[in-house]
């Protein structure tokens, strides 16, 4: 597997569940430095939107009810301190 495909292997988080798109539109991507192209990532269908949409929903039903102490570990991006 090269670099490439790996850097690009950009599945959806949806409910917790990382899925693969079913989509077939793609998006090139390039290196902005460089203007290379990394490859292409897939866009989301409406259906996988619309479930993403509807679970966040849900889920925001509960997360407003944490507390803010609660939560932060979870905003934080991944590499960060």
């Amino acid at each position: 597997m090269s670099i490439q495909s790996t850097l690009l292997k950009a599945p959806l988080l949806i409910n917790g569940d990382w899925l693969e798109s079913q989509g077939e539109q793609t998006l090139p991507v390039k290196n902005p430095a460089t203007q290379k192209s990394l490859g292409d990532v897939t866009f989301a269908t409406a259906d996988e939107v619309e479930l993403a949409v509807a679970s966040a929903k849900a889920a925001f039903e509960t997360w407003r009810e944490t507390p803010a102490s609660e939560r932060a570990p979870h905003d934080a991006l991944p590499g960060s301190p």
